[in-house]
């Protein structure tokens, strides 16, 4: 279909997605008698390699830790019509927060869709469940599952409810999906395990989350402090239109906002900034809450903290004297995602990746 000129221009103008740059790993060689393709056995038994499966090595140096490196390490033997899915699937589309790690900083393994017997090694797990080969895409030269069903099975093998929502925030911002396409992809797959728990998360999920801390800290504000769902990364203004702040969360009906520090924040030339930025939006009728690592972790302390800034808030009865960007000044993720294929931008994901939401879907919220 031929798009009108207005159209093709509009699309060029979409900023970019944040996505991680392309994986660097060094790719196992097969032991070779001959010396040619591969060290020789008695070679590859030295200190200057180290077997990563039957018959493969890998240079000493290799790093052992990056989430590729894993990833290319876990597939090496994988059977014909497997892939790789869930949390590594999703790393390699360039998820930035989606690592191989959880929230707590637990390792995960590499999960691997096999059909038939297979016997993961050390840093992997599998499952024989359906694979269908339209679910199934090349990244890197490695089979993986497409956005929707990797994103399924990663909150399938997390089994948390945060974690699970933190997963589908870190897809969202990295603007491999959108909630509505994930809902009508969910609404489709029948019954099987983990689907009620990703649905759940669902109904948690917004976009414009740009860190797992963000995340936990709006769940912290929900579910354990029970107030109602803030918003996320919205551009503030003055009356007079000049930008105010962009706060990680922020809470109109009680005039809150709240952020997450992490160690950047610590440095002395940073902070004096941020103390500025606090006055800032206390003068425009906004009270502040700032968590730093480690504080989330007491949800129960955090709730507590949030709870009586919303008290103090609501007896302070402050103006408030801020405004949003104008309406319709901003594309809406599944617009960004329509506008990037349509003109096939590098930034795109194929159709297969990531279909487009059938008509008349909305979120699940």
């Amino acid at each position: 279909m031929q798009l009108p000129p207005e159209a093709v221009h509009e699309a060029f103008l979409v900023p970019p997605a944040p996505r991680l740059p392309p994986p660097r790993f060094v790719v196992p060689v097969h032991v070779d008698p001959a010396g040619v393709a591969g060290p020789t056995r008695g070679q590859s038994r030295s200190k200057r390699w180290r077997p990563v499966a039957a018959g493969w090595v890998l240079p000493s140096e290799a790093p052992t830790q990056q989430p590729g490196q894993r990833i290319i390490e876990a597939v090496i033997g994988l059977p014909d019509g497997g892939a790789v899915t869930a949390w590594a699937s999703l790393h390699l589309a360039g998820a930035e927060f989606v690592d191989g790690t959880t929230t707590s900083g637990e390792s995960l393994p590499v999960h691997l869709l096999a059909p038939g017997f297979h016997r993961p090694r050390p840093g992997s797990s599998w499952s024989s469940a359906a694979l269908a080969e339209d679910e199934v895409v090349m990244r890197h030269g490695i089979r993986c599952t497409n956005i929707h069903r990797a994103l399924l099975d990663a909150i399938c093998t997390l089994g948390d409810l945060r974690e699970a929502v933190v997963i589908i925030d870190m897809v969202l911002h990295a603007e491999l999906t959108s909630l509505a396409r994930f809902g009508a992809y969910l609404a489709g797959v029948p019954r099987r395990r983990g689907l009620r728990l990703a649905r759940r998360a669902l109904a948690l999920a917004v976009e414009g989350s740009e860190s797992p801390r963000e995340t936990l800290m709006r769940l912290v504000w929900v579910l354990d402090a029970g107030l109602p769902p803030p918003l996320s990364n919205r551009t503030l203004w003055t009356p007079r239109r000049r930008f105010l702040a962009r706060p990680d969360l922020l809470s109109p009906e009680a005039g809150v906002v709240a952020e997450y520090d992490g160690a950047f924040h610590l440095a002395t030339s940073r902070r004096r900034i941020d103390i500025t930025r606090e006055e800032r939006l206390r003068n425009h009728g906004l009270e502040c809450i700032t968590f730093v690592a480690g504080q989330l972790q007491d949800r129960e302390s955090s709730a507590r903290r949030m709870l009586a800034v919303v008290a103090r808030a609501g007896s302070a009865r402050r103006a408030q004297v801020w405004r949003f960007a104008p309406s319709g000044s901003e594309w809406s993720l599944d617009r960004r995602l329509e506008l990037r294929a349509s003109v096939r931008s590098p930034y795109a994901v194929t159709a297969r990746d990531n279909p487009p939401a059938p008509p008349r879907v909305t979120s699940p919220r």
